[in-house]
Order: C-alpha cells, then structure tokens, then sequence
C-alpha cells in the first residue's frame, strides 16, 4: 500500500530512525488488543469495540464486507515479547504469525456471548488498509478466542 496514511508514514520513520541509530530497538506491534481499553475511545482495538457493542446487544459497524484481515495479539504477548527481546537490536515483529477477518471477531464474540447479531456494513474510506501481512509469531500464551473472554468479562 505504500506510505499512503499517517500511520504508514510512522511506521517509516521509524524503521528510518533505526537504519540511522544502530543501537536501538524498535517493535513492530500488530493489532494489539485486550482489557482496560475504554480510555482509549475510538482508538480502542477492534475486538474491544465489537465486544462492547455486542455486549450491549447492538451490532458492530463493519467498513467494508469484513473480509479484511488482521494479525490479532492480545496485550499481554506484547508485553511478554518486549522483555524478551529488550536487549536486542533493530526491529522486531509482534505478533501471532495468523491472520484473522473481522467477520471470524464478531462469529466468535457471538459465540461466546451466546448471541446472534449481525453486523453493519457500511462503505470503507478510500484510504483503509484491508489486508495486513501476518507476522513471523513471537511467543504467544493467549490465543484468539481466550483474549477475546477476557476482554468481553473486563466489559
């Protein structure tokens, strides 16, 4: 896609800035998701947003038909990733090495809460990212669908 949205640009600069100071160390965090997310308003992570919502018995709103894909993590394999490497070098990738559609989030967040609700699908802006690439997986402990639990019981 190129560096067509400001956070592909960040994510540019950065890597740059760790071309240009070799002793630095930079993470490549994917779709990070968990608990505690509510300060983050619209910037919470889509398996919050949608949990939270369908918790409430409303349906989740879907840019695009919800084939979009994206290599979920839950927060605490980040943290667990970070220390891990925290003496290396360069730039690493967090994430599960699999890729999952937003339809798959809402079947299993229904399935968890014993629901049946539909999503919304509404136009996607111009510039929205459809498909990330999944990463080489750093260590996980929490898969998919159990982060998922966790978020829904912290709503």
């Amino acid at each position: 896609i190129g560096l067509t949205t400001p956070y592909s640009k960040c994510k540019a600069v950065l890597e740059l800035l760790a071309t240009i100071y070799p002793k630095t160390l930079g993470f490549r965090i994917y779709a990070c998701y968990g608990t505690g997310e509510e300060h983050k308003g619209e910037y919470a992570s889509i398996i919050y947003k949608f949990a939270k919502e369908m918790k409430q018995g409303k349906r989740p709103v879907i840019w695009g038909d919800g084939t979009q894909t994206r290599d979920f993590i839950y927060i605490d394999d980040v943290i667990d990733c970070i220390v891990r490497n925290r003496n290396k070098t360069g730039v690493i990738d967090v994430g599960t090495g699999f890729i999952c559609t937003f339809n798959k989030i809402v079947e299993i967040i229904n399935e968890k809460l014993h629901k049946h609700i539909k999503p919304k699908y509404i136009k996607k802006p111009s510039l929205y990212i459809d498909n990330t690439i999944c990463c080489d997986p750093c260590r996980t402990k929490v898969s998919l669908r159990s982060g998922i639990q966790k978020v829904i019981d912290s709503i």
